[in-house]
């Protein structure tokens, strides 16, 4: 019974690390195949499963069931999941990079409240990220077998590089460190975003 179990049990594992790694880079990913989510039985183009096209930094994929209410308003639906879906991931990367400089600029004293400096910047992103973004473009709408919409909103790299530094300038115009309580993180909060803008 051991001996069974044992090999069930290598077996599965050697299943399990042959699945698992058949998709090991970029370009496996731009080859795997895609499915609709709606209808998995039919292939679906790439954007469907949020492989980002070339030429393209960030994407956002927006889905509308099929509705009595007609094909404009599944438009509409799925043109505004899509565009949050974007904002989304734009924000994220905002918050990322901020996170990242803030943690940089900050002094080995840890007398800087981390968690205060992150909560600004959250605010600020969210506030940034509502009011800049830009150059986003519908690059496609396709109609699934099955009679979902699917949107798919796409930012050039030079577009998300002009959003990354709108964002950037408008936390450097409105001074969002002065809402920080010590000095320490003030100081911390400008040198991160002086590194941004270099």
């Amino acid at each position: 019974m051991n001996k069974v179990l044992l090999k069930l049990m290598v077996a599965l594992g050697v299943v399990t690390m042959v699945g698992c790694s058949s998709i090991e880079t970029a370009e496996d990913i731009q080859k795997a195949d895609c499915y609709f989510p709606d209808m998995p039985s039919k292939e679906a183009p790439k954007w469907i499963c949020e492989v980002t096209p070339q030429g393209y930094e960030i994407i956002g994929v927006g889905y509308a069931k099929k509705s009595v209410a007609g094909s404009g308003i599944m438009r509409e639906i799925a043109l505004n999941n899509a565009q949050q879906r974007l904002a989304s991931q734009l924000e994220n990367n905002i918050k990322s990079k901020f996170d990242a400089v803030t943690r940089q600029s900050s002094t080995t004293t840890k007398t800087v409240s981390d968690e205060h400096v992150s909560e600004m910047v959250e605010i600020t992103i969210n506030n940034v990220v509502s009011t800049v973004i830009r150059d986003a473009r519908v690059m496609t709408t396709l109609t699934s077998p099955s009679g979902g919409m699917y949107t798919l909103v796409a930012m050039t790299n030079d577009a998300y590089q002009a959003n990354m530094a709108a964002a950037i300038e408008k936390a450097r115009k409105d001074e969002i460190w002065s809402n920080l309580d010590s000095e320490e993180a003030q100081e911390a909060m400008k040198k991160a975003l002086a590194s941004l803008e270099g």
